[in-house]
């Protein structure tokens, strides 16, 4: 069903999280070819990004809608309002052309604006597939976002231990 896929995740998380690295390298295992999103455009970022990145794609999976409906930090009130309205737009023109598969990580941003919660919502609700990492989180999505328990699949995140760099002996972390 994979078989020569051309996917792409985004946000481009690659140099800072393993997650999105073991997952590429396992999607190219089952003969897919993973890009990152990187074509970051001002207004309509997943849509145009995604259009004018000039590679044919069956798939984008979004790993963490946020970044592009939360304005960066310092930015006016006006632009961070601008910002989380054009999501809905964005994501209207992305699910037009390509299926949507969104990793829950979160309920929630860590940095929640107020239009946040809907946003993650409407994100949730335009995918074709959400990716939960436990029971209790699918059940917490679709009871929080109001979607169908058929849309979530429960993938476990996986021990990321080995790709992690040691932890500092207590001493020195203290």
């Amino acid at each position: 069903m994979l078989d020569g896929m051309n996917i792409f995740f985004a946000p481009d998380y690659s140099r800072d999280n393993p997650y999105q690295t073991s997952l590429a390298s396992a999607l190219g295992n089952a003969d897919c070819r993973v890009r990152f999103l990187s074509h970051y455009k001002r207004a309509l970022p997943l849509s145009r990004g995604l259009s004018t990145s000039g590679e044919r794609y069956d798939l984008l999976h979004l790993h963490w809608p946020d970044p592009y409906f939360r304005a960066p930090a310092g930015s006016s009130a006006a632009h961070s309002c601008l910002r989380a309205l054009r999501h809905p737009l964005d994501l209207a023109l992305l699910i037009r052309r390509h299926p949507l598969v969104v990793t829950a990580h979160n309920l929630l941003p860590h940095s929640t604006s107020p239009l946040s919660s809907r946003n993650m919502r409407i994100t949730y609700q335009a995918a074709n597939r959400v990716i939960a990492h436990s029971t209790a989180a699918a059940m917490a999505v679709c009871n929080t976002f109001r979607i169908s328990d058929e849309k979530v699949v429960v993938i476990p995140h996986g021990d990321l231990a080995d790709s992690l760099p040691t932890p500092p002996d207590r001493h020195t972390a203290r």
